[in-house]
């Protein structure tokens, strides 16, 4: 249902006013992914509760926080949302109630920024089915919490190929590597320029630092060639990434790379060593730990 500006100030000045009897609060910036599928939209009440460090906050009807028609198929619902403040968000209970017949809604995942501070991301993908005039609840844990202030930070990774020991393994191809972290795809970097000498030969390892935007894991990489010269197949054994906190992820090709294939996307095969995000961390301290090395 559309919500007019009036409304949508009456309930902010409602909400500052029952808020500052509790102390400081913070507008937080959500957003909500309905999924693509056709029918995945609902009409349904949907109600937000933040279960803090300082316990659970008051449930929240979130529809008229939203300009236009809510919650539709392939929508992104983005929203401000007063808030007391608090150190630590545990958890998310999201309630839809519906009004009609097969008022269900497919929710793929729920984002939530505290400014200047940590953005939470609550993963669901998964159908809400309340029966009419009825409500179902679900409880969501952060699938993972990014600091900003950490978050532009750059990682100095050790990044480590094999080339293969077979005829006519090597190429003289510009190589590019793509990392798929959990925060999204990096940009794709040349590697050529960043190795000393003729890389990329038969037998060789090559190894190099390459610098990266912040992120807890590794979820793929891709490996792209520019197919340049002749000869310019590439037998690739493996890749090997090595985060500062000691971390290896391997990549394992065993394949060629050219032709009609010149871009492979490799998985994980092993990983090895502790999780580089381990919270709570000092993020102050982090910070300037990657500035002094």
């Amino acid at each position: 249902m559309k919500k007019t500006t009036l409304s949508l100030l009456l309930i902010s000045i409602f909400w500052n006013l029952n808020l500052s009897a509790q102390g400081n609060s913070v507008y937080l910036d959500v957003k909500v992914y309905t999924n693509k599928q056709k029918t995945s939209g609902t009409d349904a009440n949907i109600y937000f509760q933040l279960n803090t460090d300082l316990g659970a906050g008051a449930e929240m009807k979130i529809n008229q926080l939203i300009n236009g028609n809510a919650f539709e198929a392939g929508r992104i619902d983005k929203f401000k949302l007063l808030h007391r403040s608090f150190t630590d968000l545990k958890s998310l209970t999201v309630v839809a109630e519906a009004l009609r017949l097969s008022d269900n809604w497919l929710l793929d995942k729920i984002e939530i920024a505290v400014p200047g501070g940590k953005t939470y991301y609550f993963d669901h993908f998964n159908w809400m089915n309340p029966e009419i005039f009825t409500k179902e609840t679900v409880t969501l844990i952060p699938t993972r919490v990014i600091d900003t202030n950490i978050a532009n930070t750059k990682l100095d990774l050790e990044v480590t190929f094999y080339t293969g020991d077979v005829k006519r393994a090597g190429t003289n191809s510009n190589i590019k590597l793509t990392l798929n972290t959990d925060t999204g795809s990096g940009v794709e970097q040349k590697i050529n320029h960043l190795l000393a000498g003729n890389a990329f030969e038969r037998g060789d390892i090559d190894k190099l630092t390459l610098k990266h935007p912040y992120f807890n894991a590794i979820n793929s990489i891709n490996i792209n060639s520019d197919n340049y010269g002749a000869g310019s197949d590439w037998y690739l054994d493996k890749v090997e990434i090595k985060t500062p906190s000691g971390i290896i992820y391997t990549f394992e090709c065993n394949c060629w790379i050219g032709g009609s294939e010149l871009l492979k996307t490799l998985a994980v095969t092993s990983q090895t060593g502790l999780p580089f995000y381990m919270p709570p961390v000092n993020y102050n301290q982090l910070r300037q730990y990657y500035k002094q090395n």
